[in-house]
């Protein structure tokens, strides 16, 4: 996983690289990845290593478990008692494939304010990031994609 800074706020990002393809070939193989890797991993509160992320704070656990957890909108959210990061939905709805190139893709946050809030949660338990699990989710997505030229697909950096 790697870390950018852009305008003094630090991003946490999943950038791959693989050679041989499209950037719209990338850009299908970092969505499967989020959508069949990463994301679904979270909604489970595990983390990059596939076990459990730690538990929430008494209070707080408390608080998600009897429905009570309010978004800053003041509607009930995220009743789920673990750390999955659902309270709004926001910032899994704005995690997404952010660049694109031929031979790589970058994942991250689209909005600066989640962002912040990504990479403050990753802080406490690593849950954003290629765990070995989703490693086999995105060889899968990078077997659908047949390479754009005759170049062998390989795996250079994640």
């Amino acid at each position: 996983m790697a870390s950018t800074q852009r305008r003094g706020v630090q991003y946490k990002v999943v950038r791959f690289e693989f050679r041989g393809y499209t950037a719209q070939q990338m850009e299908a193989i970092g969505s499967g990845l989020l959508t069949r890797g990463i994301l679904p991993r979270i909604r489970m509160g595990q983390t990059v290593m596939d076990g459990p992320a730690p538990p929430l704070s008494d209070r707080y656990r408390k608080l998600k478990a009897e429905g009570k957890a309010r978004s800053p909108d003041g509607k009930q959210r995220g009743t789920n008692p673990i750390r999955d990061w659902f309270l709004t939905g926001r910032l899994m709805r704005s995690t997404k494939v952010i660049e694109k190139r031929d031979n790589q893709c970058t994942l991250g946050a689209t909005d600066a304010t989640i962002n912040a809030r990504l990479f403050f949660n990753n802080r406490r338990a690593r849950q954003f990031g290629v765990s070995t699990k989703d490693r086999v989710v995105l060889l899968e997505e990078f077997h659908k994609q047949p390479p754009s030229v005759q170049a062998r697909a390989k795996l250079v950096r994640i």
